[in-house]
């Protein structure tokens, strides 16, 4: 249990971490999300949020699909879990559910009012702040995308799938010898 809540809180740091990153970034790429009169320009948010999502995933999805791969092994004390990395995953999402949940009820029970959770739940998300504006099914695609890389990650390391190995650097760096 202790490596659960002790992984929970590391990706609870990173999106912490890549929260507040967006928010820098946000700064000098404003006008490429927002319009003067503040409304969202539906390209220029995509495009940031795929940015930083860029940024963002592979951070959950590394550190599962390392402690994946030690699971695997077959000196490992510990066997592979796939119930194991979806915990870590769901513990470390519960204050972005927590604060979801106290905006959409403070929302219900006064709507149309200055909602503090929902300016607390942009902040949070911040990494999606380009797309929360377009639908509200942004919304719920926020609560589940990280679980669902974190947990594709540690299913890749237990497998010792390696994405970037066999696809990415072959591509960039080709052999010049090959005739």
């Amino acid at each position: 249990m202790k490596g659960l809540y002790k992984n929970s809180a590391l990706l609870l740091g990173y999106h912490a971490l890549y929260s507040v990153v967006s928010l820098v970034f946000l700064l000098p790429f404003s006008s490429l999300i927002y319009y003067k009169d503040g409304v969202v320009r539906p390209l220029g948010g995509i495009l940031y949020t795929l940015v930083m999502l860029l940024l963002y995933l592979p951070a959950p999805y590394s550190n599962l699909w390392h402690l994946g791969r030690a699971h695997a092994r077959k000196t490992s004390e510990v066997k592979p879990n796939f119930m194991y990395a979806l915990k870590i995953s769901l513990i470390s999402e519960i204050p972005t559910y927590i604060i979801f949940v106290l905006m959409a009820v403070f929302n219900l029970k006064n709507p149309g009012s200055y909602n503090i959770f929902y300016t607390i739940f942009r902040f949070w998300q911040g990494i999606y702040i380009g797309v929360l504006d377009i639908s509200k099914l942004f919304y719920i695609f926020s609560l589940v995308l990280p679980v669902v890389f974190a947990h594709l990650g540690y299913i890749a390391g237990t497998k010792n799938f390696e994405f970037a190995d066999k696809y990415i650097y072959p591509l960039i760096f080709k052999s010049k010898n090959k005739k």
